[in-house]
């Protein structure tokens, strides 16, 4: 695994976003499962707005949420559930800037929900439907999201 997407399975390697959370890892996520990808910054993330928790630990959050929206790989179960899909469904060749080197989470799950060449995997479908929520249920990312896809909308709408 790349050193992104090892960071984004297990927060303890994010070290700004471990120190910054550590209180709130115990206190609101004591019952997550430390082993399970991903499980611990989803936790996080879902007590982001919770009144005990502290601007420090929410920054950091919010940190690791536009890393992700900027580069799906640091979205590592995306990244893991939908890799073949991804590459069968060519939404890696798709970089709006070939000297970008990286591919925006919302390219990619654009791309596998208008998935032609190839279906998705019943893993990568309930993984991109996840996302999708996520990603519009997050209002710290939304003005970035509608202002980076207004190009896609305006020619819908």
């Amino acid at each position: 695994l790349l050193k992104k997407e090892k960071q984004s399975n297990f927060v303890q390697l994010d070290r700004p976003l471990f120190h910054s959370c550590s209180v709130e890892m115990e206190t609101l996520c004591g019952d997550v499962d430390r082993t399970k990808a991903g499980s611990m910054f989803a936790c996080l993330e879902k007590y982001k707005h919770h009144g005990n928790i502290n601007p420090k630990c929410r920054n950091q959050i919010s940190r690791r949420q536009r890393l992700m929206a900027m580069d799906y790989e640091v979205a590592a179960p995306l990244a893991h559930d939908c890799n073949q899909d991804i590459q069968a469904n060519t939404c890696h060749m798709n970089l709006p800037d070939p000297n970008q080197g990286f591919l925006r989470l919302f390219e990619v799950i654009k791309c596998l929900h208008e998935a032609e060449k190839a279906p998705l995997s019943p893993t990568c479908e309930k993984r991109v439907l996840f996302m999708r929520k996520r990603l519009m249920g997050n209002v710290d990312l939304s003005h970035e999201l509608l202002k980076s896809c207004m190009h896609y909308t305006n020619g819908v709408c």
